[in-house]
């Protein structure tokens, strides 16, 4: 299998869905906890609400190349030195003979090197449908089972039911489960959430979704169980442009009496309909105010490159947080891949100040030279003539860049820092 890194900078966040003594209706943080997947990762840590997800980065059929990553390196804002910091990576990604995701594992940067954190694994039934996740934390010796997710699917491949389950340290606990339906057209019509209290399902939230013609989702209606009935909690309402592609979107909160404005959603496009940006903004009363901004690039197969995000302060002035990402990954067509040959470049002095020594194993006059800041923006790009290439890199800032060697059979990846 052809090996390369993948470098996303990004960070994740996983809901684990507060309990609470008595139903309520949901809040703002468990249903967008359902609807924002990041979507970076390759594992499905949270089964999907599908209600954020009309923002849809375009796929590739089935038979031609997909994507498939090897490695993840995360990293975080750090607003102190206004520069990013190492955070998390991914690795050890296993896949199935039919290029689904079957394990990672996850390691923290402690400052000095990299702990274990958790670790997934999947399974699948004879249709690629993710049948169940397990998800580990590392208790300093051993993985410790944290929690479990079971899907079901009907005769169309809709799931109709997912089921999530803690581990209480000697079996596995019921905590929530999902239950979905479906109209003519595989469109999800309906989704009911469900917590377990003691000994039986007590309902949570629900949601009604509505499709146009051309199978967009137009809207959708959040409701919480409260006293023994369904009550208004969000509408969501979604408008689309000639290309069926979602260009705003619209959420309200019920004041019991009226719906009244929450957030917007705005999203573009490039000339191949890939999703380049989503803006969200808050409402305060009076204006919209800026809140969380992403952006996407892609490569010339439309596969996704690099993703950021933004956070604004409260007044959506300032911005105060972000994550970012790039992709190094190969791709495969159907089942079947050639194997080629992966490894880290040899880089030196590191860190460094104003050159850099890279040795290659690439085949000079045949292999291309990139070197990329944590953005994934290429600053300095040259063809390999030998063995030994060295860089001038004095008129880089200082910081962390990553370095790579392609061939037409071979990737070569490494990392160093500017002082």
């Amino acid at each position: 299998m052809k090996k390369s890194l993948l470098f996303a900078i990004i960070t994740l966040s996983i809901s684990a869905f507060a309990q609470s003594k008595h139903p309520t209706s949901p809040s703002m943080e468990k249903v967008r906890g359902r609807m924002e997947k990041t979507g970076i990762k390759t594992s499905d840590i949270a089964s999907e609400m599908n209600l954020g997800q009309v923002f849809k980065h375009n796929a590739p059929n089935q038979g031609s190349l997909i994507q498939l990553f090897d490695s993840t390196f995360w990293w975080q804002w750090d607003t102190l030195s206004s520069g990013w910091k190492t955070y998390r990576k991914g690795i050890d990604y296993l896949y199935d003979s039919k290029n689904n995701l079957t394990s990672e594992l996850d390691q923290l940067w402690n400052g000095s090197g990299w702990v274990n954190s958790n670790k997934y694994t999947l399974s699948y039934d004879a249709n690629n449908n993710r049948t169940s996740e397990l998800y580990q934390n590392w208790n300093g010796s051993g993985w410790v089972n944290s929690r479990k997710y079971l899907d079901t699917y009907d005769a169309n491949n809709n799931r109709t039911n997912e089921l999530d389950q803690d581990w209480n340290g000697s079996v596995w606990a019921n905590t929530e489960q999902f239950t979905y339906s479906y109209n003519a057209n595989n469109n999800c019509t309906s989704e009911l959430c469900q917590e377990w209290y003691d000994t039986a399902w007590v309902n949570q939230f629900q949601g009604t979704y509505t499709y146009d013609a051309d199978n967009n989702r137009i809207s959708g209606l959040i409701q919480g169980w409260v006293g023994g009935e369904w009550v208004n909690s969000y509408l969501y309402t979604y408008s689309y442009n000639a290309n069926n592609k979602v260009t705003s979107g619209l959420c309200q909160i019920w004041n019991n009496s009226a719906w009244v404005n929450h957030n917007l959603s705005t999203y573009s496009y490039d000339g191949n309909n890939n999703g380049t940006s989503e803006s969200d903004q808050i409402w305060n009363g009076n204006t919209w105010v800026n809140s969380t901004q992403y952006t996407y690039t892609y490569d010339a197969s439309n596969f996704e490159k690099s993703h950021s995000v933004k956070y604004w302060n409260s007044a959506g002035t300032k911005i105060t947080d972000g994550d970012s990402s790039y992709y190094y990954y190969h791709t495969v067509l159907g089942i079947n891949d050639l194997s080629s040959n992966f490894s880290t470049l040899k880089i030196y002095p590191n860190p460094a100040t104003d050159k850099i020594e890279v040795q290659t194993s690439a085949t000079p006059n045949k292999s291309q030279l990139s070197i990329m800041n944590p953005n994934g923006q290429e600053l300095i790009s040259r063809q390999i003539t030998e063995l030994r290439t060295q860089i001038d890199i004095s008129t880089l800032p200082s910081g962390v860049y990553f370095v790579r060697v392609t061939s037409d059979k071979t990737l070569e990846v490494g990392k160093f820092v500017k002082q």
